[in-house]
């Protein structure tokens, strides 16, 4: 995306949504001084950076380089996976992560698809719960908290990264919040708004029992 196109997005996004936080993620191979000072004054308080691992090679000493542009704007660095500090309490102070999809972090437990799942990077354990946490399915409906996070492929909306047979809905032919609001007391999504991925078949006669027996049978809540 271009630029301008994507600051235009991020103004209009900050005017609609005032309270909310606005992350960008990007490599960063391309954010110089002057895009990062631009991408803040569109209103940006949370930059993440990406793909700093053994899978996606990066040019040497190019994350010293970004965390002192970084520094010599303001903006501080915080732990990957702490979700910040709540909309509503933010002090306007931006800040950064640099964090890539290490076996300890992503790969291992949570994105089974794609080239995770094709080259074996993967790992299927039964106690992985990757609902529970910040990014799996963990408060998508709850409005307003930190850790409320979407994930929209094209126009398709699901609680997060694909991890469900069925999406959410269509935010091209629905808005988001109705989408939200129309799942909002469905007990399967109630469940995996709550973290726990063993209630989702309660509400119709499957018991905790048999969704460990499914869990371990398949390796994964996610499948």
């Amino acid at each position: 995306m271009e630029l301008p196109l994507l600051l235009d997005l991020l103004r209009a996004g900050r005017a609609r949504y005032p309270h909310a936080r606005l992350a960008v993620q990007t490599n960063g191979n391309r954010l110089d001084g002057p895009t990062l000072a631009a991408l803040l004054d569109a209103g940006v308080d949370y930059v993440s950076v990406a793909s700093y691992d053994r899978f996606h090679p990066q040019p040497a000493g190019q994350d010293d380089a970004l965390r002192a542009r970084f520094d010599a704007h303001g903006v501080v660095e915080r732990s990957v996976g702490d979700p910040g500090t709540s909309p509503g309490a933010r002090q306007r102070i931006a800040d950064y992560s640099i964090w890539g999809t290490n076996p300890e972090l992503w790969v291992g437990e949570i994105w089974l698809r794609g080239r995770a799942m094709k080259h074996g990077l993967a790992r299927l354990l039964p106690e992985h719960n990757c609902c529970n946490r910040w990014s799996g399915a963990l408060g998508f409906l709850d409005d307003g908290s930190s850790m409320q996070e979407i994930a929209i492929q094209l126009t398709t909306a699901y609680p997060c990264c694909r991890g469900t047979v069925e999406p959410l809905g269509d935010v091209a032919a629905e808005p988001l919040a109705a989408i939200l609001d129309r799942h909002s007391a469905d007990p399967v999504w109630r469940a995996l708004n709550a973290g726990d991925p063993e209630a989702t078949g309660l509400a119709d006669g499957f018991d905790r029992e048999h969704a460990r027996r499914r869990i371990r049978e398949l390796g994964s809540v996610c499948l």
